[in-house]
């Protein structure tokens, strides 16, 4: 498995892209990883669930104004 992520404080989707390896000298596309359970959880027990809405293997978190996402001082795992 493959995790491809970047998240950050602004205030914008959040994506995760997780593939699967495939061998170098191929040179095919890695395929997507399907049907994952993607999540980022605080250490105040908040949970933010990432979906993969196009079975493409790029799992969105979708931000509102609201979110508490990515709080400076904050710990995720």
């Amino acid at each position: 498995l493959v995790v491809d992520g970047f998240v950050n404080d602004l205030p914008e989707n959040q994506k995760i892209r997780l593939t699967l390896s495939a061998p170098y000298f191929q040179n095919q596309k890695t395929p997507p990883a399907l049907n994952a359970k993607v999540r980022l959880i605080d250490n105040n027990g908040k949970v933010f669930n990432f979906l993969d809405i196009e079975n493409n293997g790029n799992y969105i978190y979708q931000r509102t104004e609201l979110d508490s996402f990515m709080i400076v001082g904050n710990t995720y795992r």
